[in-house]
């Protein structure tokens, strides 16, 4: 017996019986599908968070630590006593450790060896600067102010805060880039599950 011969021979109860199983099959299958393409929007979008987002923002925090950082070096050139240089050299410590942290989370999600170039780089010039900006806190703890003004001043100074800018901003800039590309094949996922899913 063929299968539409089988179909013909079922009673009208049986039928409607079959179809709804059959529907609910379907459905099953349907909603499966749906399931799977939305773990993988959901993987899509994790992966340009993780992989991109995360260090652009780490990027952003540093710039604006480096910028406060600035602010409480020019601080201690007006600090009226030992306590309050001490309260801005802390201020600086807790400065330091969040850009440390960044530059760790920045490190973790590296993708290219350019990546990991530019962030040797990043960590290169920092250590350039720190160099100086230690120099700056030490000779203000020792109340130092002349000679503290002169080094916050100096070339070297200067140049390892504006080199190591340049370096943050590059690594912005290569990082919105490829921001803009994973976004935009990750609109395509979603698309694609869309449609297929429609």
């Amino acid at each position: 017996m063929s299968g539409i011969e089988f179909f013909k021979g079922m009673s009208l109860k049986s039928k409607i019986f079959f179809a709804f199983i059959l529907a609910a099959v379907i459905s099953g299958l349907i909603g499966g599908y749906g399931i799977k393409q939305m773990r993988n929007i959901e993987a899509s979008f994790t992966a340009v968070q993780e992989r991109e987002l995360f260090p652009i923002a780490a990027l952003g925090r540093i710039a604006v630590s480096l910028a406060e950082e600035r602010t409480a070096l020019n601080e201690l050139l007006s600090a009226k006593n030992q306590t309050e240089t001490q309260l801005f050299a802390n201020k600086l410590q807790k400065t330091a450790q969040l850009i440390s942290s960044d530059i760790s989370l920045i490190e973790k999600t590296a993708q290219t060896k350019e990546d990991a170039s530019q962030i040797l780089l990043l960590k290169d010039k920092l250590a350039e600067y720190s160099t100086e900006k230690s120099k700056t806190i030490q000779l203000a703890l020792r109340n130092n102010r002349e000679v503290e003004a002169r080094n916050l001043r100096a070339v070297q100074t200067e140049k390892s805060a504006v080199s190591l800018s340049d370096v943050i901003q590059k690594l912005l800039a290569a990082k919105a880039v490829r921001l803009e590309k994973v976004s935009a094949a990750s609109n395509a996922v979603t698309d694609s599950s869309e449609k297929s899913t429609l």
